[in-house]
């Protein structure tokens, strides 16, 4: 027994070792755990937290336990810094981030960068605030946190909006709901689009973002899950607001706050403090303002920060400038204290629209001036803001010069805007027109080439059966017998080839089909894609001057002509070609529809041929009939005109395709101007010499003539068709 005394005590060693270290990480985990439920806890009685953090903090810079240690930095420093002391909570959530570093510690790395991201964006130090935000995405990559990617790639995207750069504004969200789409089972907060101007404010995307809420809505109320269930109200708070429902949005966000209550959270009534404003009812909206204005004791500083700009903004909707320049000035104190650049720059437009009210217009000129000034160097929409609240101003001095120049100078920018994000829309479609179309041609080749392989093996086994053939019939007679079981085998083998040929062509002509099926359905996207387009610039066109809303017009008369296009594809049986006459027409019944305030009396006569063309040459006739109809209708005539004509004609001659639009309008020769290359033809000079490799002849004799000739790349009539 002596023997194995030795062992027994090693073992025991052991044992006893390990219970040690069990025993000395177990509080360090208990800490961690300790630490993340205080983070949790910040929503809820933020001042009431605010010690327990403190105390949590100094006790993990007690502990050898690195994670503990970066993680209460974050979590101290950000609780500083939600209430308003950035250099306070910078100062903890740079050591964090570095020690986060050390041990790959990707949750607090991600963490910690985004909130020094968000610190640098609201300064409007965007080169810093993009090189955090990279390091935040980067770690949440590593850490597989897919709610902190889509929340930082929004952050990014909403940056790259407030300075101008539309470009890289579209670039992140697409990144963005592509990365929503690939995870759908993420409660992922419903985006307000409105704030990113005309780029997404789309109402089909909120019509989808109700019904998944509503779905989302009844199982939290049967799991009687009170977290998910506030936040699901938010999003059908938020979706019903920026549908111009402000009534139905305020109920939800009345429940949210209902439910924000029993989780133990401060709720956020000035949501529907916001709606009611909307709405226009004062009391109501006042009323709940107040109730925000009650947490001010336990909520943080920039919370109430923000409900203090807020009820500013109401005093000076419901016409209490005086009461709203209080408000601001607590406003714009924290805001100079923090050094919030973007806020700073959107608090002097609010002084400028105060001061106007008042009439205190030297306060207002200068709160005009300072906040261009800051407005040029950091973010555009700014800027345009501030140009027409000067406007505004200088109308009512009655310095009309001044106000238009303002105007137009609100005007460049605003219409800037709409074309920089129109265009880089146009492209990113244009751009995925293109690629399907090579995808198409690629695999259309790739058939061809399996076919033609299939072709030559089976002439070749044919060959080679032949030749087996011959062979067996030269031999000689005492073979006979041989010969015919040889026949016989060959035949068999022969069935066999021929059978497994017949397969491979009938999954051939099925994989030709499904390519159909899909070219279809892709002509068919693209076409619901220009679709929504379409619905996005009318739902802005209805918010903005009539200017600007013939701009749009124009716009969406182009999508049409392109939409125009997919849709008779996904029609056709021929997925390649179009029938100019079939789409010409119904284009000019839709143009005819949408200019019925021009086109009233207009005799239209259309004579176009049965002309088969091909996809891209379709499309830039069909631009081009677009230009031209819309200045026919809108400028060619005056208003004393009676007889109003348009000739419409389309046909081939010695193998060139001949397009012509004219009409009698008498503008020109009213004016006595010259015919003038506008926006518009200009543009159809450029297609008609660019992409369809003809030439362009203008006109004056009783009306405007445009005649083109075109080759395009392809074309036949309907017959040889």
């Amino acid at each position: 027994m002596k023997k194995f005394d030795p062992i027994v005590l090693l073992v025991l060693l052991l044992v006893f070792i390990a219970v040690i270290v069990g025993a000395a990480q177990t509080p360090d985990e208990e800490l961690l755990n300790a630490i993340f439920r205080q983070e949790d806890r910040m929503p809820k009685r933020y001042r009431d937290e605010l010690p327990e953090a403190k105390r949590l903090y100094e006790q993990a810079q007690r502990s050898p336990y690195a994670a503990c240690r970066a993680r209460a930095g974050y979590m101290y420093g950000r609780y500083l810094w939600a209430d308003g002391l950035y250099r306070d909570g910078l100062n903890f959530l740079f050591p964090a981030l570095q020690q986060a570093q050390l041990i790959k510690d990707y949750r607090t790395i991600a963490d910690c960068a985004n909130i020094i991201g968000n610190t640098f964006y609201y300064q409007a130090y965007y080169d810093s605030a993009l090189y955090y935000f990279d390091v935040s995405l980067h770690a949440f990559e590593a850490s597989n946190d897919y709610t902190g990617q889509i929340r930082t790639l929004h952050d990014i995207s909403l940056m790259f909006h407030r300075k101008g750069d539309f470009k890289k504004t579209i670039e992140y969200i697409f990144k963005k709901e592509q990365l929503e789409a690939q995870h759908p089972e993420l409660l992922a907060e419903i985006e307000s689009y409105g704030a990113m101007g005309s780029l997404l404010n789309d109402s089909l995307y909120y019509l989808e973002k109700i019904s998944e809420a509503l779905v989302d809505l009844r199982r939290h109320l049967a799991n009687k899950d009170s977290v998910n269930l506030y936040k699901t109200y938010f999003n059908l708070g938020k979706a019903h607001s920026q549908l111009k429902n402000p009534l139905l949005a305020a109920r939800f966000y009345i429940k949210m706050c209902e439910a924000m209550i029993r989780v133990g959270n401060t709720p956020d009534w000035q949501y529907v403090g916001m709606e009611y404003q909307s709405a226009g009812i004062e009391d109501s909206t006042f009323y709940y303002y107040r109730k925000s204005l009650k947490e001010r004791n336990t909520a943080t500083r920039l919370y109430n920060d923000w409900i203090v700009e807020l009820m500013g903004d109401a005093h000076l909707n419901f016409s209490r400038p005086d009461s709203a320049i209080h408000y601001y000035d607590i406003a714009m104190s924290s805001n100079v204290e923090l050094n919030n650049r973007l806020s700073i720059a959107g608090q002097h437009r609010n002084y400028v629209r105060a001061y106007t009210q008042l009439g205190e217009f030297q306060k207002a000129k200068y709160h005009l001036n300072e906040g261009l000034k800051l407005a040029n160097e950091i973010s555009l929409i700014h800027a345009r803001n501030l140009y027409n609240a000067g406007r505004v101003m200088y109308e009512k001095m009655g310095d009309y010069e001044q106000a238009y120049y303002l105007q137009s100078r609100y005007a460049a920018l605003a219409d800037s805007i709409h074309r920089t994000e129109t265009a880089i829309n146009l492209a990113r479609l244009q751009v995925e027109f293109k690629t399907s179309t090579k995808e198409r041609e690629v695999e259309y080749l790739r058939q061809q080439s399996e076919i033609q392989d299939a072709r030559l093996k089976a002439r070749n086994l044919q060959i080679g059966l032949a030749v087996s053939l011959v062979v067996l019939v030269g031999s000689a007679a005492g073979f006979n017998f041989l010969k015919f079981r040889q026949k016989r085998k060959l035949s068999e083998l022969l069935e066999q080839k021929n059978q497994l040929i017949e397969e491979q062509n009938q999954s051939l002509q099925k994989q030709n089909q499904e390519k159909e099926v899909l070219l279809a359905e892709i002509h068919h996207r693209v076409k619901n894609n220009l679709q929504i387009m379409s619905s996005l610039i009318n739902i802005k066109a209805r918010t903005i001057d009539l200017a600007s809303k013939g701009v749009l017009d124009d716009v969406v008369n182009r999508i049409y002509a392109l939409g125009l296009i997919y849709e008779r594809l996904y029609k056709s049986e021929d997925l390649r070609n179009v029938n100019l006459n079939d789409y010409l027409n119904e284009q000019f019944s839709l143009l005819f529809t949408t200019l019925s305030n021009h086109a009233s009396e207009v005799k239209a006569e259309i004579d176009v041929e049965p002309v088969w063309v091909d996809v891209e040459t379709a499309m830039n006739i069909g631009l081009i009939n677009n230009e031209l109809l819309t200045n026919v209708m809108k400028y060619a005539f005056t208003p004393d005109q009676s007889d109003r004509r348009l000739w419409v004609r389309l046909y081939q001659q010695a193998g060139i395709l001949i397009f012509e639009v004219s009409d009698n309008g008498l503008s020109l020769a009213k004016s006595g101007k010259d015919i003038n290359f506008s926006f518009g033809l200009r543009f159809v000079e450029q297609v008609v010499k660019d992409k369809l490799n003809g030439t362009l002849e203008v006109y004056y004799k009783r009306g405007l003539s445009i005649k083109m000739k075109l080759k395009p790349v392809k074309s036949m009539v309907y017959g040889e068709h």
